[in-house]
């Protein structure tokens, strides 16, 4: 009995062992006539190309195999260092071999234990046997006359489409098939016309940007492991075109509707920081509200699984931050001394609007910034009704005083050295210059406004063409 427990033990040892050293991905390269001395494996992940593994010649070919490191789904490739090169896919098989030659490698491939990378080569062939015969047409141009090459041209296009179409509809769960959907662009279906013109174009952008990801499928992760111009240029375009000009609500309605359609982990992964992260770098002022609002749904509430608890804890609290000086916000009452030593608080500004510039003697961008600031209050300051409290961010009062009698301000300057509360933390002051422009009831009506632009900004509020 004692033997029988120990070899069962020695079994159970031996499987164990067995299962760990099999391998990640085990990928055989074999080329006919190859001269290489090395080939290296990559991949694509969104707007750029990775090299993973270097395999070099043997008699099984060139191998590629790791026991460590997984491959996930996407199209992969191979490649010499004169730059040549082969794609294949990745999709449920990693273990397997391609056998080709040296004269034309994808054309040539034969592939062993990936039906994926089987359908995926055939259809290559197919596809290329019609472009030689758009070539070979191409030189027959001018012999056969204009109207006889667009004939035969327009032929082979149909072809190409009707393969396109027969591999999609035959394999639909094919990787290849999500990248050819990925990559053909919805077409607006016809819109009962409107007598206005305005109108009719309004309900086609509607229709566009509710419809613009129909042929994404973001249930498949490997479409981030393709090339560029496959998933990467189609996402950013909507962001960057798109949705380039709707307000904060906007983006973060069509923002969770893409989301919401990420079943598949990594790309969820993916899009719910790539959202946070885009408008947390943005520039466009008032876009901060989508990054807080998207730390407060995905990261606070637990959904961002892959964040380390310090990391999300990072970005709850500076979300936490942000969130009293998003455009709306009502700030506190503070008060601060001016030069005399006389207080001076926000609230008892009576102005129709109230501008609050923080700044620095002693900083660089401040020195450029401050002599703009000041031409535009003195040019603006009766004909839009507002007052500057300038608030001294650091430094000692004698540069202070030194400085203000430089530039020779007529606003309300005091010494935030001494104030009723801790401003930098509640404006989040890192840097200087930063101005915010409150209304008369003291919400926060603009922010980070350079000196440039401060006039149109408060002439289109004040004239009603923008509302914050």
């Amino acid at each position: 009995m004692k033997k029988y427990a120990i070899y069962i033990w020695f079994m159970l040892f031996g499987m164990c062992f067995a299962g760990t050293a099999t391998a990640q991905y085990k990928i055989v390269v074999k080329i006919d006539g190859n001269k290489d001395t090395i080939l290296l494996l990559g991949n694509y992940y969104l707007d750029k190309t990775y090299a993973l593994d270097t395999a070099y010649p043997s008699k099984k070919g060139f191998v590629f195999e790791r026991k460590d490191k997984p491959l996930p789904d996407g199209i992969y490739f191979f490649t010499n260092t004169a730059g040549k090169f082969c794609e294949f896919i990745i999709e449920k098989s990693r273990n397997f071999s391609m056998e080709t030659d040296d004269s034309n490698w994808s054309r040539n491939m034969k592939v062993k234990g990936s039906d994926a990378n089987i359908i995926y080569f055939d259809y290559l062939k197919s596809t290329s046997d019609l472009g030689d015969r758009v070539k070979a047409l191409m030189k027959r141009r001018d012999s056969i006359g204009e109207t006889e090459y667009n004939k035969q041209y327009q032929l082979l296009r149909n072809m190409n489409d009707s393969v396109k179409e027969h591999f999609t509809q035959t394999y639909p769960n094919h990787l290849l098939t999500k990248v050819l959907n990925c990559t053909k662009p919805v077409v607006i279906p016809p819109i009962e016309f409107k007598n206005d013109s305005n109108q009719y174009r309004e309900e086609q952008f509607l229709w566009y940007k509710e419809h613009y990801f129909d042929n994404v499928d973001f249930s498949c992760g490997g479409l981030l492991r393709t090339p560029k111009g496959v998933f990467y240029d189609t996402y950013e375009r909507y962001w960057n075109e798109v949705m380039k000009y709707e307000r904060e609500d906007t983006i973060l309605l069509y923002a969770e509707k893409v989301i919401a359609k990420c079943t598949d982990s990594t790309m969820f992964r993916f899009v719910v920081h790539n959202i946070a992260e885009r408008y947390l770098k943005s520039s466009v002022m008032g876009q901060d509200k989508v990054y807080v609002e998207m730390i407060k749904r995905y990261y606070q509430t637990g959904k961002a699984w892959w964040m380390p608890p310090s990391a999300t804890s990072q970005e709850v609290e500076r979300a936490t931050k942000w969130e009293k000086i998003l455009l709306g916000k009502n700030v506190p009452n503070f008060a601060c001394p001016d030069t005399n030593g006389v207080w001076h608080d926000v609230y008892s500004l009576k102005t129709k609007y109230k501008i609050l510039v923080f700044w620095s003697p002693e900083c660089g961008h401040c020195a450029t910034e401050m002599p703009k600031i000041i031409k535009f209050y003195n040019d603006n300051k009766a004909k839009l009704n507002f007052e500057v409290l300038a608030i001294c961010t650091e430094g000692s009062q004698e540069e202070w005083k030194k400085k203000i009698a430089q530039y020779k301000t007529t606003w309300i300057d005091v010494y935030g050295m001494e104030s009723s509360m801790d401003w930098r933390d509640y404006f989040d002051i890192e840097t200087t210059p930063q101005v915010f422009i409150l209304n008369s009831d003291n919400a926060i009506i603009g922010k980070k406004i350079s000196g440039d632009n401060l006039e149109g900004y408060l002439q289109a509020i004040d004239e009603g063409r923008f509302k914050p």
